[in-house]
């Protein structure tokens, strides 16, 4: 059995050899499947990472939301708690290198406890699951 490290070595290995037209082409259909499943259409907020590397590119489902009028939110690490918050992106955000090499908006409104309710959609990073779906 290989271990989580090994898998996860793999898997990353697999998505990086990925062509770019093969993962732009993948990233489009993902943003449409998305977007006709019911938590879709129900949500008012989607929270969703920003890309890096040969991660999925969410833009086309992140201005798919901006274009359904949705608030977009995403990830961020504050540098002083080391937590991770929700910021609010638009399609108007400065955006600049964060903890990590993740890209982050500048200066944008917090997600509270108060804004999450079941109109909430959270879109997170996969690289891959086991047998029983359980994300790597």
């Amino acid at each position: 059995m290989l271990s989580k490290a090994e898998l996860r070595r793999i898997k990353k290995a697999e998505r990086d050899a990925l062509a770019p037209e093969q993962r732009r082409e993948w990233s489009t259909v993902m943003a449409e499947t998305m977007s006709q499943t019911f938590e879709y259409q129900q949500c008012d907020i989607v929270t969703i990472y920003l890309s890096i590397g040969s991660e999925p590119d969410t833009l086309p489902l992140i201005q798919r939301a901006w274009s359904d009028t949705k608030k977009v939110y995403v990830p961020v690490v504050d540098p002083a708690s080391h937590h991770m918050v929700h910021k609010e992106y638009t399609s108007v955000c400065d955006i600049v290198t964060g903890t990590f090499g993740i890209p982050e908006p500048v200066g944008t409104e917090t997600l509270t406890s108060s804004d999450i309710n079941p109109g909430l959609l959270s879109v997170v990073p996969l690289l891959a699951f086991n047998e029983l779906l359980y994300r790597v």
